[in-house]
């Protein structure tokens, strides 16, 4: 073995090579130069992974917040000396290996070492400069710690390499080497560390509220928006980090570009609005670029005068003068601000959402020049990634927004420089603190889009009382889209956020670095607005939209009805109703939420249009009836099922500009909950069909127009450029349609009409339109029909646990608790300990008396739906007629937890609290309960608004037949 060996690997003979091989002079002055940049590097490398490690601490992520300037500093110069090392290294091997192989006569482990030291080198050099000029994304976290590993295994090689060189381990070479360098490193952390430490000891980033007395005495009350006139862009809630007034907002629409302000100005001269330069975002691109070609199509995008509908209503409230309410009044005296025209600070209500860029310089309150970079930037990259703080989710704006954030990154501020590029390089190279900047956590939550799409209307903006205004966040809340409330019909497998619908997974084909799996969640924000990309020709981004909507509203035939009588045709391919002659049916519709998280429709309903449109034709395609066509001047023609609200103002004159500061009382809103149904019913007059007409065609389509005719008429008005060419005949959707055919057989005295329908589902699941159908007559209240049509269904279909739970509501709602009883009883022995089952018990149980059983019922929903408000509701009132206040007083809170304005909660806190003996809680609870009731004498307005509009007072009913008209006529 020894002799095997010794051929394998001499050592005597290694000894006289290694001997042989005493560098050069310039050999060694090559190696001195590649020794002292290898201990630069491995000093500056040791100071990075000690930073990197201190970062991962969580008690020192408050010291080194920020990637300090040190710290990137050695990055650069970690690439930098890496570049030199090699060009030096390269020079020495190029001088050293021809003597070397010619001096080893055949001899392989030198050259086989050093050739592997040099490609290990090249592959740290190739993976440093790659991340110099490409981002550091998760996909490509293994080269990272492959460049991580592969300097350790250098080290390692390069002392085997003189280990073998020279027989003997080089110690003077190694301590030469890691000394200086651990020395040096350990200088560079301290300083470090104790720039950090002064970081720390400076003002720290703070939420501003001290302006607002709530805070200073808890024992008066104001609004939970935080809304007073010494807030500084009353009457918006909106707050900035600074606690200024007025700061410079540069920092929304990023570094001025070349000619932006000249072309921005020239668009609006020419359209009205800019609508082709990009603000604010031409940064972000560098990088983002997938994601700034969404938002470049967003509504969000065209949020401020650059969006002419908004302009219109917003020109309309900034130029209402008079004199200032008490509130503005004293807004204006705590800032003392003088010759503000009370429709200008009015306006900042909708800064804070519209127009931030305005809003936090103070501009809002002065006359605006819209043709400026500001009034047409929206809703930049910015001005949503620097919000810091959501206190709540009140809504109308209530945010802070970092006025303080400093761009950690070196040459933040540069320009179309070499600066930039160095920026740019050492962004995507160490992108965690730009992450943990732009993208915070409640970025994920439903909270965070309810800042601006949950709105309330109080006295300093309306001059009349609190009135809540759109409130998809709500609508969502509280429903089965998020699992928050036992009583819905359908309860989707898994929740879902604002964000899912709205912001889903999207290719990323321009190579956005924050993609994953080649995908990043859309900017598009898609959602109903077809007339922002019409006006500006966006074909693509009205057909993405149309796309989105369809379908998410199902329109299917229920059948046909004459009384209480009626043949269904959900299941059945076709039903046949018989009449005496002269009698006509009725026909019915099912309007489905299928897919909307919130109501439909959703958002400014005041001036938003769906409606059903139904058209009736011989066999030949000759249109005999119809209901919801447009007239000849574009208006949608009375007698048609419209979804949308109609409001009044303190006068009883409807809200048609979108003038919502004025907005007091509702008359109706036709909106559709989640997973809930509408029926749509429409007479066939006698006579209408000629007597030797046999079969007939009916189709009915659910359309949209995001802004209807009157408005979109007062819009062209104001904004005479934005309608110059294309005029205001807005995009019409169709979101769903159905078609049936209908047979008329007269026999004598009576006639069959047989309607064939053919459902647009599985059949395993078409019983599912049946319920469908059962919910929408029991939610308009027509109890009769419904329970009927429900209980049919349970009979055949016993298995279906939502019908029960149906059912088991109807009869509830008729006060037949016996029958609610066995009803549920069933559901309990099928379903056992279902929660949606316990919520329908607690009902029956308190009916009966059984309160603590009742209690028990509400315990066991709350363990699944822990924010369900109606459960905790119950809760209160069942506790409160206990007389077990405290625990009244409990319930309470967890509901103005969830909604911090619901005035229930406030009136059963005083009437506890009272009961507790605490006084001055109790007054502060009615205070609250008083400034967030309904006004009880607001229905003097509506019912006056429906006594001059007929039309709207046929459509407010809670059932409603339209009776179909002669196409002829039309």
């Amino acid at each position: 073995m020894e002799t095997k060996f010794k051929k394998s690997f001499d050592w005597r003979a290694a000894r006289a090579v290694a001997l042989a091989a005493v560098l050069p002079p310039l050999q060694r002055r090559l190696h001195a130069v590649v020794f002292v940049l290898l201990t630069l590097i491995v000093a500056n490398t040791l100071f990075l992974l000690a930073h990197r490690g201190l970062q991962t601490i969580e008690a020192w992520l408050t010291l080194t917040r920020a990637a300090s300037q040190l710290y990137q500093a050695a990055v650069l110069l970690h690439s930098a000396l890496g570049i030199l090392l090699m060009l030096a290294l390269g020079l020495f091997v190029a001088v050293h290996a021809p003597e070397v192989l010619r001096r080893l006569r055949g001899r392989w482990w030198l050259p086989v070492t050093g050739a592997t030291l040099v490609a290990l080198y090249a592959f740290l050099l190739y993976s440093g400069v790659y991340f110099l000029f490409n981002a550091k994304t998760a996909d490509k976290q293994w080269l990272y710690w492959s460049h991580m590993g592969a300097s350790g295994v250098f080290l390692l090689l390069y002392a085997g390499h003189r280990l073998i060189a020279t027989q003997r381990f080089p110690r003077r070479q190694t301590t030469g080497l890691l000394a200086p360098a651990l020395a040096l490193a350990v200088v560079m952390l301290a300083i470090d560390v104790a720039g950090a430490f002064v970081n720390a000891a400076a003002p720290k980033d703070r939420v501003v509220r001290e302006a607002l007395p709530r805070t200073k005495d808890p024992t008066k009350f104001s609004p939970v928006t935080g809304l007073h006139p010494a807030a500084p862009f009353f009457p918006s809630p909106v707050t900035i980090a600074s606690g200024a007034a007025e700061v410079n907002a540069d920092s929304i629409i990023g570094p001025s570009q070349p000619n932006l302000a000249a072309e921005v100005r020239a668009e609006v001269e020419k359209h009205g609005f800019a609508r082709q330069r990009l603000i604010g975002a031409e940064g972000c691109a560098r990088c983002h670029a997938d994601t700034v070609a969404q938002w470049e199509t967003s509504a969000h995008r065209f949020s401020s005068f650059n969006n002419p509908f908004y302009a219109a209503s917003l020109d309309l409230l900034r130029a209402r003068d008079g004199a200032p309410n008490e509130f503005i009044k004293a807004h204006l005296e705590n800032y003392g601000w003088k010759d503000v025209r009370t429709g200008q600070i009015k306006s900042q209500w909708c800064g804070g959402c519209h127009d931030p860029a305005l809003q936090f310089e103070g501009t809002m309150r002065r006359e605006i020049d819209r043709g400026a970079v500001k009034a047409q930037a929206g809703l930049t990259c910015l001005a949503c990634h620097l919000i810091k703080d959501i206190p709540g989710h009140t809504g109308s704006g209530n945010y802070v927004w970092d006025d303080e954030f400093k761009n950690p990154y070196l040459f933040s501020d540069a320009s179309g420089s070499l600066a930039t590029e160095i920026h740019d390089m050492y962004l995507k190279a160490n992108p965690e603190q730009h992450k943990r900047d732009m993208l915070k956590p409640l970025f994920r939550e439903g909270q965070y889009c309810a800042t601006c799409h949950k709105v309330s209307l109080e006295p300093p903006l309306n001059e009349y009382r609190y009135v809540r205004g759109q409130n998809e966040y709500d609508n969502w809340h509280d429903s089965g889209a998020q699992w928050n409330a036992a009583r819905t019909f359908y309860q989707p497998q898994k929740k879902s956020s604002c964000q899912d619908c709205h912001m889903p997974l999207e290719p990323a084909p321009l190579g956005d670095l924050a993609a994953k799996n080649g995908k990043i969640k859309s900017h598009r924000f898609l959602a109903v607005n077809t007339a922002l990309p019409f006006i500006r020709g966006d074909q693509e981004t009205i057909k993405r939209i149309e796309d989105n909507l369809r379908g998410a509203v199902r329109i299917t035939f229920a059948g046909l009805r004459d009384g209480d009588r009626t043949a269904t045709v959900t299941e059945a391919p076709q039903a046949t109703l018989t009449l005496k002659a002269g009698e006509t049916p009725e026909l019915n519709l099912v309007v489905r939420n299928v897919r909307v998280g919130h109501t439909f429709p959703g958002g400014t309903n005041d001036s938003n249009e769906g409606w059903v449109e139904i058209v009736v034709s011989d066999a030949g395609g000759r249109p005999l009836l119809r209901a919801g066509q447009i007239d000849p001047a574009g208006h949608v023609v009375e007698n048609t099922r419209i979804y949308n609200v109609v409001l009044v103002d303190k006068n009883g004159e409807r809200i048609a500009k979108r003038n919502a500061q004025d907005i007091a009382a509702l008359v109706y809103a036709a909106v559709i909950p989640p997973s809930a149904s509408d029926v749509v019913r429409f007479k066939i007059p006698a006579g209408a069909i000629p007597p030797d007409v046999r079969e007939l065609n009916v189709s009915a389509r659910l359309l949209w127009r995001k802004f209807n005719r009157p408005f979109s008429e007062f819009v062209r008005a104001a904004e005479p450029k934005v309608f110059a060419r294309s005029g205001p005949d807005l995009p019409v959707t169709e979101i769903s349609a159905a078609q049936a055919g209908l047979l008329i057989d007269r026999r004598g005295d009576e006639i069959a009409y047989t309607l064939k329908a053919e459902p647009k589902v599985p059949v395993k699941e078409q019983y599912f339109l049946t319920h469908d159908y059962g919910i929408g007559l029991l939610l308009q209240g027509d109890t009769v029909l419904a329970r009927k049509v429900l209980e049919d269904l349970v009979a055949r279909k016993p298995d279906c646990d939502n019908c029960t739970r149906t059912l088991a509501r109807l009869y509830i709602a008729n006060r037949d608790y016996a029958s609610a009883r066995r009803a549920l009883e069933e559901h309990e022995r099928r379903w056992p300990h279902h929660p949606q089952g316990a919520w329908l018990w607690a009902g029956v149980l308190r009916w009966e008396g059984a309160e603590d059983a009742a209690l028990a019922a509400l315990n066991r929903v709350l363990e699944t739906y822990p924010r369900d408000r109606e459960a905790w509701r119950l809760v209160m009132e069942i506790n409160y007629r206990a007389g077990r206040f405290q625990p009244t007083v409990e319930a309470a809170a967890r509901i103005l937890d969830i909604d911090p304005e619901d005035a229930t909660a406030y009136y059963y806190t005083a009437l506890a609290r009272r009961a507790l003996g605490d006084t001055a809680g109790a007054e502060l609870a009615q205070t609250a309960y008083r400034y967030y009731q309904r006004d009880e004498s607001a229905q003097q307005m509506t019912n006056e608004f429906r006594r001059r509009n007929p039309d709207v007072n046929f459509a407010a009913q809670p059932i409603r037949v339209y009776a179909l008209r002669s196409a002829q006529q039309e």
